[in-house]
C-alpha cells in the first residue's frame, strides 16, 4: 500500500516538524527536525495499525460489526 506523507514545517520559532497522512487520520509525528517528525509518524503509524488489528473482531469470529 502506497499512501502520501505531508509534511508541515514550523511556523513560529519553538514550534515542531509535523509529520502526517490523511490515509490515517488522528495518526501523526511531531519533531525538530523533518526527518524526526517523519521517524516519529512511522512510530505513530505502527501503533495506529497495531490498535486496529487489536480492535477488530477475528476472521471466523461469530462477532458481527453493527
Amino acid at each position: 500500500m502506497q499512501f502520501d506523507i505531508f509534511i508541515n514545517p514550523p511556523e513560529n520559532p519553538g514550534e515542531k516538524w509535523i509529520a502526517f497522512s490523511m490515509a490515517f487520520p488522528g495518526c501523526k509525528g511531531t519533531g525538530n527536525t523533518q526527518e524526526e517528525a517523519v521517524k516519529n509518524f512511522k512510530i505513530s503509524l505502527d501503533k495506529c495499525i497495531n490498535t486496529l488489528i487489536n480492535i477488530l473482531p477475528e476472521e471466523n469470529s461469530d462477532s458481527k460489526i453493527l
